[in-house]
């Protein structure tokens, strides 16, 4: 048994080593790809980078757990050791709701950014909101469940109280699954909505967003051993180790799913099926018919309609309006920058990037952006 469980702590080091280091790949290229290439950046730029933080010290925390299990086998199970696995869990349980909220908040932006329409926007925002409502209360139940806090890992203390930790797990594994399907049932409808997407394009896109149902399966799977730790006088690292596995799983994969869109565009570009970048602050995709003038600092932008406009006019012959100021106004305000990211193919820009892939009219020869 000794030799089983210290492979398996092995396993348990390595996967915690490889999945940070896969999910940072991704994003460092997700950050070239929208900083660089694309030269635009948004709120779902940075909550990824502060979630990939809590991540890699959830990975962290699981791998110090895997490593106490092997330590503590062979001898007796001790109350100091109870002790450590649930000063661990604790830990694990923060860094957790940390990093599931920055990840999950970065999609809701995203998808607030995506929303041609007031609906999904609304909805988005309206997710957003909820999800920073359930990451408060978690979060201070997570801290503050036990009284005196260190009465979480050391019931010896008298007069210590806690909440019922088995039903607060539970709840937070439901509530985290619901906020897993609505974060990508969103971005989903937003692409089957728009009458500028071919039904092969729609079923493109939407499969990449369903990548993410893996975060929903790990997020289920991970209950199971949490409550078995609290429930078991027997050696809790290990029953922490596994579960926690699934945690990290899920937060690892929600991110490497979310930076896929955002690379598309640059691996188009490596392979030929973008068009080529320009140079100096005119880097980006060239507007059929507008000529080398109507190179933008950022990917393709456009107006639609309702109250979310986008940040440069096009007409033929040039560009026109103000497409820096009205960026900085899309990305902080009444505006929403829309990035032709998910339909350029085939070299050039195929006839729904002449607008908004959201937007439900056909475009004007000239479109101007309001002051």
């Amino acid at each position: 048994m000794p030799l089983k469980q210290d492979a398996s702590s092995r396993t348990v080091i390595t996967l915690n080593i490889i999945l940070p280091s896969v999910s940072l790949a991704f994003l460092l290229v997700r950050n070239f790809s929208r900083i660089w290439y694309l030269r635009v950046t948004g709120w779902d730029d940075l909550l990824f980078n502060i979630g990939w933080v809590f991540t890699a010290a959830l990975n962290a925390a699981v791998c110090y757990s895997a490593k106490m299990a092997t330590d503590i086998e062979g001898r007796p199970f001790t109350k100091s050791d109870g002790i450590r696995a649930l000063q661990l869990l604790w830990i694990v349980q923060v860094t957790y709701l940390l990093s599931n909220f920055f990840v999950k908040s970065a999609y809701l932006a995203f998808s607030a950014r995506l929303a041609s329409t007031g609906i999904y926007f609304k909805a988005s925002r309206a997710a957003l909101i909820f999800n920073c409502c359930l990451f408060t209360g978690c979060l201070f139940a997570g801290i503050f469940g036990c009284t005196p806090v260190n009465f979480f890992w050391d019931r010896s203390i008298k007069g210590g109280t806690c909440i019922n930790i088995r039903a607060f797990y539970l709840a937070n594994a439901f509530l985290n699954a619901f906020m897993d399907i609505i974060t990508l049932v969103i971005p989903v409808c937003i692409i089957w909505t728009s009458p500028a997407l071919t039904l092969q394009k729609k079923a493109r896109i939407s499969a990449l967003f369903f990548l993410g149902t893996m975060t929903c399966i790990c997020s289920i799977m991970r209950i199971p051993g949490f409550v078995e730790t609290l429930s078991q006088g027997r050696n809790t690292d290990w029953n922490l180790r596994e579960s926690t596995t699934w945690s990290v799983l899920e937060v690892n994969v929600a991110i490497v799913t979310g930076c896929i869109p955002a690379i598309k565009p640059l691996i188009g570009a490596m392979l030929g099926h973008a068009t080529p970048m320009g140079s100096g602050r005119n880097r980006g995709p060239q507007i059929p018919g507008v000529g080398q003038s109507g190179r933008t600092d950022a990917w393709a932008m456009r107006r639609h309609e309702g109250d979310y406009h986008a940040s440069v006019t096009a007409e033929e012959g040039g560009l026109h309006g103000r497409g820096c100021v009205n960026k900085r106004r899309a990305m902080n305000g009444d505006h929403i920058v829309l990035e032709e990211t998910l339909t350029v193919e085939d070299g050039r820009w195929d006839t729904s990037s002449s607008q908004s892939i959201l937007s439900s009219t056909s475009p004007p020869k000239q479109r101007s952006l309001g002051p």
